[in-house]
C-alpha cells in the first residue's frame, strides 16, 4: 500500500477546471516531485490531499483511507507546509515550536528531547530565541519545517518550500528533506526549479490542471519527444482564455523542451537555478518575451 494515492482527481472553481483527471501514487519513504508552471494545479492537488480541499470527483487516499472520510486521521499524521510562511512572526523560533508541539499533543516527557533533535537537525540551535519575523528566508523555511515535524508525521507534503530562497540555503533545504526520505518519511514536494526536480525520486510533469507524465527524471528527459505529441492534442479552449494563450500547445512544448532537455544526466550538486517561466494562461509570457528580446 503506497502512502499517497490518487486516482481520476477532477477540482473545479466555478467554471475553471483547475485539476482534470490527475492519477498518481507515491510509494513510501521516496521524494515524488510536482514539476510545473505557475497555475498548474500543483496546490490544488496538494490541499486535495492534506483534506483543505473538496474535490468534484476522483479518489484521494491517505494510508489506505478515503481523505474525505477521515479528516481527522489525515490532519494528525500528515505534515502540511504551505507556500507561503504561516507561522507567527512576533513568536520566538523556541516558542513558535513548542506551541505546535502542543498543538499536536506531543507528550510531555517526549517534548524537549524532540525539540532539542530539531534544533540540531535544522541547525536553529543558536537563533531559537530570535522572532520568527526577523529570521532570514532560508531560516524560516527550516522553522516551518521544524514545526511540521515535531510530531513525527510519516508524510509530509510541502509546497514550493524553497521559493524565494538563497541558494545555500535550498541546497540545506534538501539536504534535510534527503534525511528524512532515508529515515522512511515519505514526501511530496512542488516546485518550479529544474535542479530540484532532478533530486526526487520520481517526478510528474503539471501543467493545466493536467499530468502529462510521471517517471524518474531523467527517463523523462529522455521521452521528451512523445510528450511533445501530448502537448499538441490538449484540449484548448479560446473562447476561455485571452488571445496571448490561443497556441497553449506550443507554450506547453517549449515548457518541456526548456526544462527537460536542458537536464544534465547525473543528479548534479545544488546551485542556484532558474525558476521556470510561468505559463500561467494570462499575458504574462508574451510581456516577459518582449521585454527580454528588447534588453
Amino acid at each position: 500500500m503506497n502512502p499517497i494515492e490518487i486516482r481520476g482527481l477532477h477540482k473545479s472553481y466555478r467554471k475553471t477546471e483547475a485539476v482534470r483527471d490527475v492519477t498518481f501514487s507515491v510509494p513510501e519513504a521516496t521524494i515524488f516531485g510536482l514539476i510545473g508552471p505557475d497555475g498548474g494545479g500543483k496546490t490544488t492537488i496538494m490541499r486535495t490531499l492534506v483534506s483543505l480541499l473538496s474535490f468534484d470527483s476522483g479518489e484521494v487516499l491517505f494510508q489506505g483511507k478515503p481523505v474525505q472520510e477521515n479528516v481527522s486521521f489525515v490532519r494528525s499524521h500528515v505534515g502540511y507546509m504551505p507556500q507561503r510562511f504561516s507561522l507567527y512572526q512576533d513568536l520566538t523560533v523556541a516558542e513558535n515550536i513548542h506551541f505546535f508541539a502542543e498543538l499536536f499533543d506531543v507528550p510531555r516527557e517526549e517534548m524537549n528531547s524532540r525539540i532539542e533533535e530539531l534544533y540540531e537537525f535544522s541547525t536553529l540551535g543558536p537563533f531559537k530565541e530570535r522572532r520568527a519575523g526577523a529570521l532570514s528566508g532560508g531560516m524560516k523555511q527550516k522553522l516551518a519545517l521544524s514545526c511540521m515535524l515535531v510530531h513525527q508525521p510519516s508524510v509530509i507534503v510541502l509546497d514550493e518550500p524553497t521559493f524565494g530562497v538563497d541558494p545555500v540555503s535550498r541546497n540545506d533545504f534538501w539536504e534535510i528533506l534527503k534525511t528524512l526520505a532515508g529515515r522512511g518519511t515519505t514526501i511530496l514536494v512542488s516546485t518550479a526549479y529544474m535542479d530540484e526536480a532532478l533530486l526526487c525520486d520520481r517526478v510528474a510533469l503539471v501543467y493545466r490542471g493536467r499530468l502529462l507524465a510521471t517517471d524518474e527524471p531523467t527517463a523523462l528527459r529522455k521521452s521528451s519527444t512523445s510528450l511533445h505529441r501530448t502537448c499538441r492534442i490538449l484540449p484548448t479552449r479560446r473562447s476561455s482564455v485571452p488571445r496571448s494563450a490561443a497556441n497553449a500547445s506550443s507554450s506547453v512544448t517549449g515548457f518541456i523542451s526548456r526544462s527537460l532537455k536542458g537536464l544534465p544526466k547525473r543528479r548534479p550538486r545544488m546551485r542556484s537555478g532558474r525558476r521556470t517561466q510561468s505559463l500561467a494562461v494570462s499575458g504574462r509570457s508574451s510581456r516577459a518575451s518582449r521585454t527580454s528580446s528588447s534588453s
